[in-house]
């Protein structure tokens, strides 16, 4: 399947809404990211593993 553009901008930004700074250090929430993008797109059908490989590859598309 591959992520849109929108698809793509939305899951920049849900990756960074969901950061919390800890000890002067940034931690960012795949999971809470992943589940976020499930509410607003319940039609895209991606798995969580799917996910974290394009959060983290930036790639378009991935493979089942």
């Amino acid at each position: 399947m591959a992520f849109t553009g929108h698809h793509k901008r939305c899951t920049l930004e849900m990756y960074f809404r969901n950061s919390e700074k800890i000890d002067g250090q940034w931690i960012y929430s795949t999971r809470n990211a992943f589940e976020d993008f499930r509410e607003i797109f319940p039609d895209v059908i991606v798995t969580f593993e799917q996910f974290v490989l394009w959060t983290y590859t930036r790639k378009g598309e991935v493979r089942a």
